[in-house]
């Protein structure tokens, strides 16, 4: 539950008010992105290692994303934590 506070954390940031919607939206997709990239990748893990572990590694990452994505101190920052976040959890969807 992010997409509340995406826009107060960019405003924070110091960007100006007519970025701010391209850039919640560029950092919202980008989960999903590297999501969808990565996805092929997680099944043929999860066909040769078996699902438990692929389900772990996505749960533990995805919270370790979560939390250094809220520690975030600048927009690059954000966006990379959430490109991890996406790379490493290939279990939703």
């Amino acid at each position: 539950v992010i997409l509340p506070f995406v826009v107060f954390m960019i405003r924070d940031f110091g960007y100006p008010e007519e970025d701010v919607g391209f850039l919640v939206g560029a950092l919202t997709a980008s989960f999903m992105f590297c999501q969808f990239i990565c996805s092929p990748f997680w099944g043929w893990y999860s066909d040769l290692y078996g699902r438990r572990g692929a389900l772990i590694i996505g749960q533990v990452f995805g919270a370790a994303a979560i939390l250094v994505f809220g520690c975030s101190t600048g927009y690059a920052m954000a966006i990379t934590t959430r490109c991890v976040g996406g790379i490493m959890n290939g279990n939703i969807g």
